[in-house]
């Protein structure tokens, strides 16, 4: 298997938590099906933000905002590993 990061139990790691994200993603996913609420789709709901800036997660832009701030880092990653 590639590793990773060089060092097999930092891989091993990595892969538990990337594991770990995907699956949290899908149960997130299922449930939000089931309640039939996009709003536990937001990306600030997911990292549970609003415990330290309450009320983030209400509002009209509130979900526009979480995905520009998710489009945003996924762009910086891809940046970072463009230049390897």
């Amino acid at each position: 298997m590639h590793k990773l990061l060089g060092n097999r139990f930092i891989n091993a790691l990595g892969l538990l938590m990337l594991f770990s994200a995907a699956f949290h993603m899908v149960l997130v996913v299922i449930y939000a099906i089931k309640e039939k609420d996009i709003n536990h789709l937001n990306f600030f709901n997911i990292l549970e933000i609003d415990r330290y800036v309450p009320g983030i997660i209400e509002g009209q832009y509130s979900i526009v905002v979480a995905t520009g701030c998710m489009l945003a880092i996924y762009i910086v990653f891809y940046l970072l590993l463009k230049k390897k």
